[in-house]
């Protein structure tokens, strides 16, 4: 049993390197995926403050809300 969960880690591992190695490549080394990666940095920049400008326009209210209406759902 500890060899499959060791052979499980490895092909994991092996995968999430090979995809993370694939998109640095794209990224950095096309014209294309530099400017993908500088339009998601400026979309990135901007999240903070609209994320803020949303809870100040009430949104926590509704969030907790929701929340309060899960919690009520049959199962839970």
């Amino acid at each position: 049993m500890k060899t499959h969960d060791h052979q499980s880690s490895f092909w994991f591992s092996f995968a999430l390197g090979a995809t993370l190695g694939g998109l640095g490549v794209f990224f950095f080394g096309t014209k294309r995926g530099r400017e993908t990666l500088k339009k998601l940095i400026e979309l990135s920049e901007g999240l903070e403050d609209n994320i803020f400008e949303i809870f100040e326009d009430g949104a926590s209210e509704k969030l907790t809300h929701i929340l309060e209406k899960i919690k009520t759902l049959p199962g839970e």
